[in-house]
């Protein structure tokens, strides 16, 4: 009878030793797996791919920019752009210049010829508390000292600097909930009193 007893203790124990094992082992291979899961995942994240504004090619560097004299060079963090190759910012400089002159013969608007942007500040000082409107359209951008407001999205300074004479370049980035990481390069030119993104042509109001 105690035999019994014994057999049958020695089995339940046995028995319960092997659940015991088999769910640490199962729950070994799960977490194993989820490890690799999880691995594979990370290994697998593609970088944030960004589409050039001239070519509509897509990137994942930082984009390339003009310099005041001409040079193109990479952008660096946390800088983005949105100009794939020294030839999409070459041409984009050139529509830049080409919106100006196209905008300058199209209309009678009164050019100032007397100004000028001696150094970064100066862009930063002629924009601040000025509003510049679409001709014709409903763009509509107001700066201030924090950056910028264009179409109701909220915009932060990145960087304001002179190209020479009545030129400037200022870029921002997006601080609205919705769109956080948009950046935006504008051109300014004091002598005709407009900015523009290479596309669009907005005027002082």
């Amino acid at each position: 009878m105690r035999i019994n007893k014994f057999s049958k203790h020695l089995f339940s124990t046995i028995t319960l030793c092997f659940f015991c094992f088999l769910f640490w082992a199962t729950s070994e291979k799960k977490e194993s797996r989820e490890n690799e899961s999880t691995t594979t995942e990370m290994k697998e994240e593609k970088p944030t791919e960004w589409t050039c504004n001239i070519c509509k090619t897509t990137f994942t560097h930082n984009g390339f920019e003009l310099d005041e004299n001409g040079n193109c060079k990479s952008l660096e963090e946390p800088m983005q752009g949105f100009l794939c190759s020294c030839k999409c910012a070459k041409e984009a400089r050139g529509n830049f210049d080409k919106a100006y002159d196209d905008v300058m013969e199209a209309t009678s608007y009164q050019a100032d010829n007397d100004c000028k942007f001696e150094s970064d500040n100066d862009v930063l000082t002629y924009l601040i508390g000025k509003s510049f409107t679409q001709d014709g359209g409903t763009i509509k951008i107001r700066f201030d000292a924090s950056g910028a407001t264009i179409s109701g999205m909220q915009y932060q300074w990145m960087s304001y600097t002179s190209l020479g004479g009545y030129k400037g370049k200022v870029k921002l980035s997006s601080i609205d909930p919705s769109n956080p990481d948009a950046t935006i390069t504008l051109y300014v030119s004091c002598k005709e009193k407009s900015i523009t993104d290479g596309q669009t042509v907005l005027f002082l109001d």
